[in-house]
């Protein structure tokens, strides 16, 4: 791994909206959080008489200052604990109402609900994008929209000591914005072409020359897609489920397939969510239903996924605990992008490059090898593989599907355009978006060749992207599954659940296939008996842990943020050296909601 010289740092000059974590006396406030203040590295602000510290490593300091009102802040603000002192109502200031150590929930005052549609979930509204998230630069799609020119609009520009409401109108770069949700007008952090946020508080409606046709749907919060899963841990302590304690028992499967019945219209159109409030046209009940009867009857090399022993009173509450956490943390990875493919998300160097399908954030997933002893089962790397991927990010100007191919058929790749206006008719020859089904903007540009965070600019051996609702993503990974399900289990004589299908060959059958629409929850559940139950790590054994939440009453959160840390990051106590839990709140609230769906 190449080294990083470390920048020196600089303490930045002292003010009175922030304060550095060396001069802060043990249990004073420090400043409270303001969202139109800069802040720097260590700097130590105040909400809700609570101290956090700017500290987003690895991550760069700016998320201190664009993290404002969302459930990933603690991805960018370090919390130190209980202070005391006086501090002022801040309106605007950071949403944390909900961090550990939990004392009493404070209630949200909701925004103007006449311009907000409520998520029907607990989802913090309203919705913005977090930490992961891609970046749009500050030129957007509306820029390039036909550009009539009329008389010259009357309106002021934009004033950060301005407050302005719903439908007021301001002027910013020579376009003209109406605000769309007041509060989030009057922040720097919606700030009109400035902020990379804009279209989150206002509408583009026209410019200073005339009216601007803007699109008939609004681009939503682009999304970074799923978290690839980088291997699949083997249990370092012994099969967990091999012990007597942790085996199901059949009347409490019984029992808990009978809750999920009695819930079904409940967690399609109250769980299953596409952006937490469509119903999801990707992950149904069926599936999900179908795949678990599958890894409870059948499992996988004498693994199953655990719903329960026979204890009187928690046996079947242990099998819906430990499916809201399996669901908890698919609603965050998959769920509410309504993806089965990974989406092309990383923003780097000012493009999408093409070549995000061999890895994303600088990853390589064709090197995600098993651990010797199972090297074995993995894939092996087919060159001449060629694969588009099923799915694809929903937003306006979205990149199309992944897609993966040898070097003669695409020497190099490009990035995606998506500001680009592909439909046009009026062209000789007329031109159209094509690159996919439901395509309203954007193009593929391979006019030169476009690294992505990793060097690569082609897509030879790339077929190993994220699939499946736990991103199932990696030779190992593919491999394990055609070894224990697949054709290569048939071949060698090993009982196979889907023997005319070779997970190695054919990856994408786990999103493209339509006649076993349950494998994008199997491969899932795989990972998860796999990762999870088998997970015995620095003292931490998931299926203790489990049993022990059940049996305490079920209110200790840190259950399954140790759960989150283990599928977004590899260990139940992150940072791990890959930095924090992306979303690990919003795990929570997920894994909490599952289970009063359920009535646990």
């Amino acid at each position: 791994m190449p080294q990083v010289q470390e920048e020196e740092e600089t303490e930045p000059a002292p003010d009175d909206n922030s304060i550095s974590i060396s001069a802060l006396q043990e249990g004073q406030c420090g400043p409270p959080h303001q969202a139109n203040h800069i802040y720097s590295l260590h700097d130590v602000v105040s909400v809700h008489s609570s101290n956090y510290e700017c500290n987003p490593t690895p991550n760069p300091q700016e998320w201190c200052n664009y993290v404002t009102v969302s459930y990933n802040w603690d991805a960018a603000w370090k919390f130190l604990g209980s202070c005391e002192g006086e501090e002022e109502d801040t309106a605007d200031a950071l949403d944390v109402d909900t961090v550990a150590p939990k004392e009493e929930e404070e209630e949200n005052t909701p925004l103007e609900e006449e311009t907000v549609d409520k998520p029907t979930t607990a989802q913090k509204e309203p919705s913005v994008i977090t930490i992961q998230d891609i970046t749009i630069p500050d030129t957007t799609i509306q820029d390039s929209l036909p550009q009539p020119e009329e008389e010259e609009g009357e309106v002021e520009d934009w004033d950060a000591s301005k407050t302005y409401v719903a439908g007021d109108e301001v002027g910013a770069d020579d376009k003209i914005f109406r605000c769309k949700i007041g509060g989030w007008c009057s922040s720097v952090s919606y700030e009109p072409i400035v902020s990379s946020y804009w279209y989150e508080a206002w509408d583009l409606v026209g410019n200073c020359h005339g009216v601007t046709s803007a699109p008939t749907t609004s681009p939503p919060t682009p999304t970074p897609g799923p978290t690839p899963k980088l291997d699949v841990r083997p249990s370092s302590g012994g099969d967990a489920n091999s012990d007597q304690v942790y085996s199901n028992s059949a009347s409490t499967v019984q029992k808990v397939f009978d809750i999920l019945h009695s819930k079904q219209r409940a967690i399609d159109n109250e769980l299953f969510l596409y952006q937490g409030q469509t119903p999801s046209t990707v992950y149904r009940y069926q599936g999900f239903i179908d795949g678990l009867r599958v890894m409870t009857e059948d499992g996988v090399a004498n693994k199953y996924f655990y719903l329960g022993n026979d204890h009187p009173e928690h046996g079947h509450l242990y099998g819906l605990a430990n499916i809201a956490a399996f669901l908890g943390q698919s609603m965050k990875e998959t769920i509410q992008y309504d993806a089965c493919d990974e989406n092309s998300w990383d923003y780097f160097d000012s493009v999408y490059p093409l070549s995000n399908a061999c890895g994303q954030l600088g990853q390589s997933y064709q090197d995600y090898h098993c651990p010797d002893h199972e090297k074995h089962m993995e894939c092996p790397v087919d060159a001449n593989m060629s694969i588009k991927g099923t799915t694809h990010a929903k937003w306006y100007g979205a990149p199309s599907p992944l897609f993966c191919g040898p070097k003669t058929e695409y020497p190099f790749v490009g990035k995606w355009d998506y500001g680009y206006m592909c439909n046009n008719p009026w062209e000789n020859p007329p031109e159209y978006c094509e690159d996919y089904v439901g395509q309203q903007a954007g193009r593929m540009d391979n006019s030169v060749p476009v690294a992505n965070r990793n060097g690569r600019t082609d897509v030879e051996g790339c077929c190993w992207w994220g699939r499946g609702v736990i991103q199932t993503t990696g030779v190992c990974n593919f491999g394990k599954l055609n070894y224990f399900l697949g054709a290569r289990a048939a071949k060698e004589g090993r009982g196979s659940r889907y023997p005319d299908i070779d997970f190695c060959k054919t990856p994408d059958a786990i999103c493209a296939s339509e006649e076993h629409k349950e494998l994008k929850w199997i491969a899932g559940m795989f990972y998860w008996v796999e990762s999870l139950q088998s997970y015995d790590e620095g003292g931490w054994n998931y299926m203790k842990e489990l049993h022990r939440y059940v049996d305490e009453g079920m209110n200790d959160d840190s259950f399954i943020h140790a759960v989150s840390g283990i599928v977004n990051r590899g260990c139940h106590n992150p940072p791990c050296g890959t930095g924090p839990v992306d979303g690990s709140h919003e795990r929570a609230t997920n894994f909490n909601n599952v289970l009063t769906t359920l009535n646990a």
